[in-house]
Parts: structure tokens; sequence; C-alpha cells
């Protein structure tokens, strides 16, 4: 194949921290750590994920360590904007996901996130929309 057709090596995917602010949300919170790490593949993963505990009592975010998540432990609920902010102050890549404790994405959830901000550079901010 002529080398002036062959398209360049691929630029990496873009590393993503996802930011999951946590208040008393009991099996949800593993239901969500679970979805993020069941969406990732060898060659396609999170950088990290932070969960950012508001001062639950239900003892919600302890099941952080079980997904190899970092977890940040705050003394009183202060809510989930706050609790962003914290998690963001942590995150260490390129690109912030925020995802709410409650949310299941979807199996190609981290493929198509991190496609899509390989794909266009310029890329700022954005938001999703729930399945039913």
């Amino acid at each position: 194949m002529n080398d002036a057709l062959q398209s360049p090596n691929p630029s990496p995917r873009p590393t993503v921290s996802v930011v999951i602010p946590n208040f008393n949300s009991g099996p949800l919170l593993r239901a969500c750590l679970a979805a993020v790490r069941a969406s990732e593949t060898d060659g396609c993963r999170v950088h990290e994920i932070i969960v950012v505990d508001d001062a639950s009592t239900d003892g919600s975010a302890d099941c952080a360590q079980e997904f190899s998540a970092m977890l940040h432990r705050g003394d009183s609920n202060l809510g989930p904007a706050h609790a962003r902010n914290i998690g963001a102050s942590h995150a260490t890549s390129e690109f912030l996901w925020f995802l709410d404790s409650d949310v299941e994405v979807r199996r190609d959830a981290v493929e198509v996130v991190t496609g899509f901000i390989q794909a266009n550079p310029e890329f700022v901010a954005g938001d999703g929309c729930y399945d039913a």
C-alpha cells in the first residue's frame, strides 16, 4: 500500500477521571461503580475513579475500594456541587467525567466518551441523557 494513503498512527485515547459525588446512595453507588468498570476494555479504560463521599451515614462509600476507586470523605454534607469540585481538585487526567451515584453507564460508555473526545480535540464540555 502506498505510504501516502496510509493513515498516521492514531493518537492515544485521552485520559479521563470519573468523579462521583455520593451521599447515602446505598447499593446505587456499587451499581454505578460496577457499570463504569464493566464499560472498560483492555484498550479503553478510565484513568481513575474518584468517589467523594459527602458525609454519608449509611456506609455506602465503603465499596469504593472494591472497584479500585479513590475515596475522599467529607466531614459534613455540603452538596453534590462541592463534592464534584473536591473530586476535580484531586483528578490527574486531561478530562473530567462527572457521574451521579445513581447512574449506571452503558457497556460502551468509556469507549464512546473517550472516542468522542479523541475525534473532537476542540471538545470542551458536554452533557448526556438518560435512557429509560
